[in-house]
């Protein structure tokens, strides 16, 4: 498969899990881009992110649309939200790698215990 299609696969599956449940396409994105841009790891993350704005902005407008978005609750997350990924990228650039990947294979874990359990 060449790289382009690899791509395509990459985003739709991403951006379908990010509008199907809400999130964790992000997730997918790192595993994915991972694999394909094996020495670069920092910038699969900083990349996700850019990645994960532009289908998180269209799946909220879509719920929105849909009537299934809290608008005015929603709005309390966003400035701490901004603010927490502003000193994660803050912080990315920061830390070395080793660390930086046992966080993330953390949180990936917490998350998927919440689901299950919670």
């Amino acid at each position: 498969m060449n790289k382009i299609r690899k791509y395509l696969l990459i985003g739709a599956i991403s951006g379908f899990v990010s509008g199907f449940f809400g999130a964790g396409g992000g997730v997918v994105l790192i595993f994915a881009l991972s694999l394909l841009m094996k020495n670069e790891k920092k910038k699969v993350f900083a990349q996700t992110a850019l990645i994960t704005a532009s289908f998180a902005l269209v799946s909220a407008v879509i719920y929105q649309l849909k009537g299934n978005l809290p608008f005015e609750s929603a709005l309390r997350y966003v400035a701490p939200s901004a603010l927490g990924g502003a000193l994660g990228a803050y912080l990315l650039a920061k830390l070395k790698l080793k660390l930086v990947k046992r966080f993330f294979a953390l949180t990936v874990i917490l998350g998927g215990l919440i689901m299950i359990f919670r």
